[in-house]
This record gives structure tokens, C-alpha cells and sequence, in this order.
């Protein structure tokens, strides 16, 4: 009975608390600053409670699916975000208003992600027109729409430099859009073997989100990750090393050691060592780069042997 009287006061307690009416446009600018520093995962805590208020408008549930939709994008959660912004799509249908131009850009920019490109390829030539139109230039507009069309393939890193040249005329950076393009056209580079672009890249990236973020950002770790990869290719092993130091103190606290990776990393760290001439650390790495590793096949036939050389 004392049991079933605590949890009805748990109860009681609870609805009366979301029963009282809620700032929802003070918890729209709290999760707006959030955002802006890049603290996304207490900015979707809030969009989610306030979601909770029993004296949510229209608006304001619209713009609080709309706020889940861009979090979750920027926690690189994909699905998550389309639902969101679909659930934002469904309330706006309700009221028999058109979508704005700007709800548009962001049901392309989700459809582009999810490789929808039925619904994507529709809406970009709708809103292309609408973007070229405009006066005076909107390059917030043009970034993004280069930023979208990066998918067609051959064309990406000339879309993408077109995408950064506007972004950078802009007196408030995209952080999210910009870092993006920036890093995915240093990922290009190494992949064309030009280290030295694939650096320049990868530090615009960075210097894009000191500006806002604390140092030990997520984002701001995967830019040092992938530095320390260029150094390792250009065979600068102490400044691969300097690099991969600092990822440790961001990655220890959002992986178990077995993830894959804190193994990526601390071969590369095995690797930095043994290059370094310092093979008692490497070995130490390496190690731990192979936890809970179990051999999937022992047979040692000479049938075996032969059959796994000629594949290699």
C-alpha cells in the first residue's frame, strides 16, 4: 500500500508540474543558444520535454519537431531527424498552408541524406528557381543549394567550393553546412592522394568550429582524427601522434574501449609509436586496438594455407 500511495504522488506531482503553464519561447532561444554552441544532446532533451507541455500551441509544437529534426541531423542520426521533420510536415498540412521555402529546403536537404532522390530531385528543381530569383543574392540559399547538389557525383568538389565560397560571404557562419563541405572535400582530396589540399581542408574545419565549440566538441575531435591521418600520410609522425592526443579525452568518454573506434584509434596510436622508434608503447597499443578478438577459423591445413594465399 505505501508503495501504490509514493507512486501515486510521483503522479500527481508530475502532471501538476506540466500542468502549470511552460515558457515554450524561452525554451526556444535556450535551444537555439545550445545549438549554436554545439551542445546538441541537451538541446534535444529540452525539445523533447517541452513537447510535454500541456499548453503547447501549433506553432510551437512545429517548431519544436522542427528544432528535433536539425539536432538529430547534427547528432548525424538521419531517420530520427526525417520522422521529426515529417511530424513538423504533417502539423503544417493540417493547417492548409503551403510550406515555406526555407521548411522546403530543409525536406530536401533530409531527402538528399537518406538518398530519397524520387523526392529530392522534385523538390530541388522547385526550389531552384526560387533561389536564383532572389534579390539581392541570397547566399545562405546558394551554399546550401550546392551544398545538395554535391550528390551528383562527379561534380562534388566543384559544387562543394561554390557551396564554401557563399557560406563564407555570410556575416554568420553555417557552422553545420559549412563544416560538412569543408570536411568531406578534405576526405576527397586524401582519397585523390593530395595530402596537402586534404590539410588545408580538414584546418578550415576546425578553425569553423573553435569559433563556437569547447575544445573537447566531438566535431572538433574528428577534425584532429583526420589530421593526424594526413600527417601519417606525409609521414610526420610526431605531429600524427600530437593529433591523435588530442581525440583521447573526447572518445574515452563516448566509447566502450572495444568500439571500433577506440580500436582505429589506438592502432594508429601503435603505429605513431613504432614509426617513432618507441616499440614497447606500440606493442601497448596495439594490444588494446585488439580486445576481445576471437580467431573465426583455426584449421591450419595445408588445403587452407593455400586456398587464403592465392585470395591474397
Amino acid at each position: 500500500m505505501k508503495h501504490f500511495h509514493c507512486f501515486l504522488l510521483l503522479f500527481i506531482c508530475t502532471v501538476t508540474l506540466w500542468a502549470q503553464p511552460c515558457n515554450i519561447q524561452n525554451g526556444l532561444q535556450d535551444i537555439a543558444s545550445l545549438n549554436y554552441h554545439g551542445d546538441y544532446e541537451e538541446a534535444l532533451e529540452k525539445a523533447i520535454d517541452y513537447q510535454s507541455c500541456v499548453t503547447i500551441t501549433n506553432d510551437e509544437a512545429i517548431a519544436l519537431w522542427t528544432w528535433r529534426s536539425r539536432l538529430n541531423r547534427s547528432l548525424r542520426k538521419e531517420r530520427r531527424s526525417n520522422r521529426a521533420l515529417l511530424e513538423a510536415k504533417k502539423l503544417l498540412e493540417a493547417r492548409g498552408e503551403p510550406l515555406s521555402f526555407d521548411f522546403r529546403m530543409l525536406l530536401a536537404e533530409s531527402s538528399a541524406l537518406r538518398k530519397d532522390t524520387v523526392y529530392y530531385n522534385q523538390l530541388l528543381a522547385d526550389l531552384k528557381k526560387e533561389i536564383f530569383e532572389r534579390v539581392p543574392e541570397d547566399h545562405l540559399s546558394k551554399g546550401r543549394y550546392y551544398f545538395l547538389i554535391n550528390y551528383e557525383g562527379n561534380d562534388l568538389v566543384p559544387n562543394l567550393l561554390k557551396a564554401v565560397q557563399h557560406f563564407e560571404q555570410l556575416d554568420s557562419t553555417p557552422t553545420m553546412h559549412l563544416g560538412i563541405a569543408l570536411r568531406v572535400l578534405g576526405n576527397k582530396h586524401r582519397d585523390l592522394g593530395d595530402p596537402d589540399k586534404s590539410e588545408g581542408f580538414y584546418k578550415r574545419e576546425l578553425e569553423v568550429y573553435t569559433e563556437r565549440y569547447p575544445e573537447e566538441h566531438f566535431n572538433r575531435s574528428i577534425c584532429n582524427f583526420n589530421l593526424g591521418n594526413v600527417y601519417y600520410d606525409k609521414l610526420e609522425y610526431q605531429l600524427a601522434l600530437d593529433r591523435y592526443l588530442k581525440v583521447v579525452p573526447v572518445w574515452e568518454k563516448r566509447y566502450d574501449p572495444d568500439h571500433f573506434r577506440m580500436r582505429t584509434l589506438n592502432e594508429a596510436f601503435g603505429d605513431m609509436y613504432w614509426e617513432l622508434g618507441d616499440q614497447s608503447n606500440a606493442l601497448s597499443y596495439f594490444d588494446k586496438a585488439t580486445l576481445k578478438e576471437v580467431a573465426i577459423n583455426n584449421d591450419q591445413s595445408e588445403t587452407t594455407i593455400a586456398n587464403a594465399d592465392s585470395l591474397l
